[in-house]
């Protein structure tokens, strides 16, 4: 059987074209990460930044995790302190203290290791993470998407991806919560994937819509999974940095100034980005409405319940695009839905199975075009807007087919 989605890219490509396109991009990507940011000699690259960005803050947490009630892990500036001390290159590197105190926890066991060793860890595990969790999404469509190779090169050369590796971040926790949620949801354990949809509050832009696409569902087990899951962590940083943690982070969020953290428009790739070009106050109205729009056009799909890893699809994709603050390395967590919801299209909507692949591709390009510095905006949100539309009419119409109820979506 030969996936037309897996066959074809767009504008015609064959499926050789896309694949050769596809590697020269992934070697180009990881030759540059070789050559100019991880074989220069110290902690600084050649763009003068240090190894690893981000992780030089991860990697401070995780050592105040070592010292306990002590530990100041909601005080940025005695948090940078501490992080120049450890890793002397970062010292022009101020970063705010944005993630919930039990993100630390998970930062301990590296933190145990010289810097340089801890990065080289991290990375490892961040890529295994990303490796199980496509080849996890490849093998529940492989009937409808049996191109392995094709698939590997493009999860390999996915820009996404590859920010992730290089920043350090901590995008695999929303990896490890959507893909243990499928795994389980597809063995019918509930409670299992409520805790691994609860696992996404190490990353809490990507935890309130999991919290309602389970709500919306009624599904008492699953939500009980989640409330017991995030039970266990908010218990856990109390029980290491003392109950007062919570109180302080939740000064901290109460008094955050937002713009102090966003990132430039090319490295934003929500709706924000798009609403954001409006002046205030109508920025933010406007956003409202779209992220609105979203939540709206997830919860009709989410009921019609077409899939349990259609509706995590949709829910990943809804995620990033309401997300108030989305970075290019959270974008990661796109490549599960595209085989999930591509795999899905090519056997019962076979139809827009080859619109949803086109998107698919061009979203990839534009993940490595900065095309925020021509137009204001990346062009990504339009795409995957887009994709997420066509997937939530294709749900709604096989809904309606199955059922025979009506469905809003139908007549849109």
């Amino acid at each position: 059987m030969r996936s037309r989605g897996a066959t074809r890219g767009s504008r015609g490509f064959s499926r050789h074209e896309v694949f050769v396109q596809a590697s020269f991009v992934a070697v180009a990507l990881w030759t540059v990460a070789l050559v100019l940011i991880w074989l220069p000699p110290g902690d600084r690259d050649r763009f003068g930044r240090v190894k690893g960005t981000d992780f030089a803050h991860f990697y401070t947490l995780g050592h105040a995790t070592r010292e306990g009630r002590d530990a100041p892990v909601n005080d940025a500036v005695a948090l940078h302190e501490r992080q120049t001390r450890l890793v002397p290159a970062s010292a022009a590197d101020l970063y705010r203290v944005t993630y919930p105190p039990q993100v630390a926890l998970a930062f301990w066991p590296p933190a145990f290791l010289p810097y340089g060793l801890a990065l080289v860890a991290w990375s490892v595990l961040s890529v295994s993470v990303y490796a199980v969790s496509v080849r996890l999404a490849w093998q529940r469509v492989r009937a409808a998407v049996p191109d392995g190779p094709l698939v590997f090169v493009v999860a390999l050369g996915f820009a996404p991806f590859w920010n992730l590796v290089l920043h350090g971040q901590s995008t695999v926790f929303a990896l490890v919560g959507f893909g243990a949620a499928a795994w389980a949801l597809e063995r019918n354990h509930r409670v299992l994937a409520g805790a691994a949809l609860g696992f996404l509050w190490m990353k809490p832009s990507f935890a309130p819509l999991a919290v309602l696409a389970v709500a919306v569902q009624r599904d008492w087990r699953a939500l009980l999974g989640l409330l017991a899951s995030v039970a266990a962590q908010v218990t856990a940083a109390g029980w290491v940095f003392g109950p007062g943690v919570w109180r302080e982070y939740a000064e901290l969020m109460a008094g955050l100034d937002t713009s102090s953290i966003e990132p430039s428009p090319g490295q934003l790739h929500s709706l924000a980005a798009l609403t954001g070009l409006l002046p205030d106050p109508y920025d933010v109205a406007f956003w409202g409405v779209v992220a609105g729009g979203t939540v709206w056009l997830l919860v009709r799909a989410v009921r019609a319940a077409v899939s349990p890893t259609v509706s995590l699809g949709l829910l990943v994709m809804a995620t990033v695009l309401a997300s108030p603050h989305l970075t290019v390395y959270d974008a990661t967590v796109l490549a599960l839905p595209a085989l999930w919801i591509g795999g899905w299209l090519e056997a019962a909507r076979p139809e827009l199975a080859r619109t949803f692949w086109r998107l698919m591709y061009w979203l990839a390009i534009a993940y490595l075009l900065p095309t925020a510095h021509l137009v204001g905006v990346q062009a990504s949100v339009i795409i995957l807007a887009t994709a997420f539309w066509i997937s939530c009419r294709a749900v709604a119409r096989t809904s309606h087919q199955v059922t025979g109820s009506p469905h809003p979506l139908t007549a849109a």
